[in-house]
């Protein structure tokens, strides 16, 4: 029996580089979505899962293998789709920019990186679907430690705010924001110094694997307030 409707699964894919967070779009280069702009997506194939299809949609178009996609939610609007009875189940990732660098491109799509202030129209319920991803990974970095697929290995305090600060689009309480991670033991300070911007010495850190796997998994609630 011919299933009546099609499944498509589309992937955010947050990008961090520089205090700016950037997502990746693909514009169609032929067929009948010519220029137009979408989140990097495909059809779920018969024979794979959500997860799988996700996964090969990441790798297809940014070469990366990753295992930190997330599901976040399912779109089943009757009108999501022109000509298509289509539910769609969309996935969110963050990584830093450099890791994508080489990004998959071929004759029928073109993928790369936007500010999220400068994103495209998107089609569909593409805009929606970016927007619901945002607002999850805002909750991700309320709840979770967050940093460990995107800084380097290591790192200063300030770097980790100008990440924190990026993400949630706040300005935190740079004390009370170190006093969590210490009292969480989520840092280990080495023995490195790193000079900043303005000239000062800041001790050189890196996450503490297994505070940040007991963290990930069980919850970091650090109430951020601006």
């Amino acid at each position: 029996m011919k299933t009546p409707y099609l499944h498509s699964v589309d992937n955010v894919v947050f990008g961090y580089n520089k205090r700016q967070l950037y997502v990746l779009v693909t514009q169609y280069l032929r067929g009948p979505l010519q220029g137009q702009h979408a989140l990097p997506g495909d059809w779920l194939h018969p024979t794979e899962t959500l997860e799988q299809a996700a996964e090969r949609i990441l790798k297809e178009r940014t070469g990366l293998e990753s295992a930190t996609l997330k599901q976040y939610y399912t779109f089943s609007a009757l009108n999501r789709h022109p000509s298509e009875r289509a539910i769609g189940t969309a996935f969110w990732m963050i990584t830093h920019c450099d890791k994508c660098s080489e990004l998959k491109n071929n004759h029928d799509v073109c993928t790369q990186w936007y500010s999220l202030d400068k994103v495209p129209t998107l089609i569909f319920d593409h805009t929606k679907i970016l927007n619901l991803a945002r607002r999850a990974l805002k909750s991700t970095v309320s709840s979770h430690p967050m940093g460990r697929d995107i800084l380097p290995v290591k790192f200063t305090i300030g770097e980790l705010i100008d990440l924190y600060e990026t993400l949630l689009d706040i300005e935190l309480d740079a004390p009370n924001f170190r006093r969590k991670l210490q009292r969480n033991n989520l840092l280990t300070a080495t023995q490195e110094k790193a000079r900043s911007p303005q000239g000062r010495l800041s001790t050189v850190y890196t996450f503490n694997s297994q505070a940040y796997e007991t963290l990930a998994a069980t919850g970091l609630p650090m109430a951020f307030s601006a």
